[in-house]
Parts: C-alpha cells; sequence; structure tokens
C-alpha cells in the first residue's frame, strides 16, 4: 500500500461519518393551553459550530417563559390535555423571558459543541406562566421539538 492509498482510504473514513450526521429538526405533539393560543414553538436546524434560530408565537401576551431542554425524550401527557415533552427531572432551563403583547419571542444563539456530539437526540419545550390571569396563575406549554444535532 502507497502512501497516497493510505491517505486517501485515511480521508474517506474521516469523510464519510462526518457528512452522515445532517441536522434536523422535527415538531412534536401540540400545545397545551386553557386561553386559546397555540404557543407554537419552531426552529431551524440544529447546526454544529452555527446559529440557530427558535420563536415562539402565538403565546398569552406578558407570559414568562422558560426554555427546557433535555436529552432524554419522553412524553408525558398530564391534566387538561397537556403533554410534556421533556424530561422535567433534570431538564436544563434557560433564563426565563417574557412574550411580547403579540405573545412573541425569539431567540438566536451559537451551537458552539464539540463535533462528536453530530447525532446526539435533544428535545425542547417551552412552559409559560401567566402571572396576572384572572383565574390565578395560568400555566401553558409549546409543542415539543425534537433536534438531532449534525452539520
Amino acid at each position: 500500500m502507497t502512501n497516497r492509498t493510505l491517505l486517501v482510504l485515511v480521508l474517506s473514513l474521516v469523510v464519510v461519518p462526518l457528512s452522515a450526521q445532517t441536522a434536523q429538526v422535527s415538531l412534536i405533539g401540540s400545545a397545551g393551553s386553557l386561553g386559546g393560543t397555540t404557543n407554537l414553538f419552531e426552529s431551524t436546524d440544529p447546526v454544529i459550530g452555527g446559529q440557530v434560530g427558535m420563536q415562539l408565537s402565538d403565546g398569552r401576551p406578558g407570559s414568562v417563559g422558560f426554555l427546557t431542554i433535555s436529552d432524554v425524550p419522553v412524553t408525558n401527557p398530564v391534566a387538561f390535555g397537556y403533554t410534556v415533552y421533556v424530561d422535567l427531572t433534570n431538564p436544563f432551563v434557560a433564563q426565563p423571558f417574557t412574550l411580547t403583547v403579540d405573545g412573541y419571542w425569539s431567540l438566536v444563539a451559537t451551537l458552539n459543541l464539540p463535533p462528536d456530539l453530530a447525532g446526539t437526540r435533544v428535545r425542547l419545550q417551552v412552559l409559560t406562566v401567566d402571572p396576572s390571569s384572572d383565574v390565578g396563575p395560568s400555566y401553558e406549554t409549546s409543542n415539543g421539538l425534537d433536534w438531532v444535532l449534525g452539520f
């Protein structure tokens, strides 16, 4: 085997696994709301080393939101038609945010993650609380997002 043949073999072994890890996002389920809002949560594909955009639309205006993230996919139906899609026993919860007067929130973040996380599945969901609801605190959930980290 010549050095050139060995170089081609090594390069093909390195390139094939990386190209097989395509970043993708899928919407899961639907929102849980008693107030007629859809709480639609969407994002762009989670490309490692790139930027990802997330947005929640048609939420309850002025609500406080919590972006929850977990590496354990679950589907837990709870009361009133709500479903939780992240593992709430050990989630990562990003800093709280407030929805606009239009019930909107967005975030653009850079995914500075190691390349060896390609292929990792991550679940995300937004949980919101409206502390000023007429009937006391109003809790709502968005649909879930299923991310596969990739390139």
